[in-house]
């Protein structure tokens, strides 16, 4: 999984609910609406519960995020973290604890890259404490940060991260699944990348006998990775051309 250059706030592991009608009504309304940061201020002056506003903060950034107001976006998920902080919901602050590093990764400013990944590692343990090494919202927050360290070019912290997630990875989703293929697929990639040919050529290898049994019939993907192989085999002098 990539960093979620929209803002969108898919990962969030549990949406905010609650009975208070007006509250409920003023926060679907807002998330619905295109023109909705009006409708978000409102809604935290509703009467609805403390501990939730962490969630309409959340929406008040993305909407920054979304155009491309950053310092706004940051300052709307730093005041979500604040909220999150002061009740007992681990999941609530490390929804909050993400979102907040994302948009420290998407600013330019000095220190935000470092903030934004010392956020992360704490958002996963947070996920992990709360739910599991195996939830989707623990492992969607290993995707970001793997992506996020290739970003920086940091590939020896990046393998490490990647490799240590391999065993969580298989038990979730499979040997033979698309997101297995798509593990192996970024390996070799970093394993290209640090010239590490021999390993590269093992792993992009297991991520094609995958797609061979997964896929009905090939792709572009499946091409590359082919392509990939064949030049590594014939121990070609350039760096086959495969993307991360």
């Amino acid at each position: 999984v990539s960093t979620q250059s929209t803002g969108e706030l898919g990962f969030l592991s549990h949406k905010p609910r609650d009975s208070n009608l007006e509250y409920k009504i003023a926060v679907v309304t807002a998330w619905c609406s295109p023109s909705r940061l009006p409708l978000l201020q409102e809604a935290l002056e509703c009467s609805g519960p403390p501990d939730k506003n962490a969630y309409i903060h959340l929406m008040i950034a993305q909407y920054y995020r979304e155009n491309n107001n950053v310092s706004d976006a940051l300052k709307s998920a730093k005041q979500a973290l604040e909220v999150a902080n002061q009740f007992e919901d681990l999941a609530m602050q490390a929804d909050a604890s993400r979102y907040l590093a994302e948009c420290y990764l998407d600013s330019p400013g000095h220190g935000c890259v470092d903030e934004g990944l010392l956020l992360l590692r704490k958002t996963i343990a947070l996920y992990t404490t709360h739910f599991s090494g195996l939830d989707t919202a623990t492992l969607s927050t290993n995707d970001l940060l793997i992506n996020a360290l290739i970003k920086q070019e940091m590939y020896d912290e990046a393998m490490e991260e990647l490799k240590a997630i391999k065993e969580a990875k298989t038990l979730k989703f499979g040997e033979f699944s698309k997101q297995m293929a798509d593990y192996y697929k970024q390996l070799g990639s970093l394993c290209l990348i640090q010239n590490r040919t021999k390993e590269a050529l093992s792993v992009f290898k297991s991520a094609l006998s995958i797609l061979n049994v997964i896929q009905t019939k090939p792709n572009s993907v499946t091409t590359s990775i082919r392509n990939t192989i064949k030049s590594l085999e014939a121990n070609r002098t350039e760096k086959p051309a495969f993307k991360l």
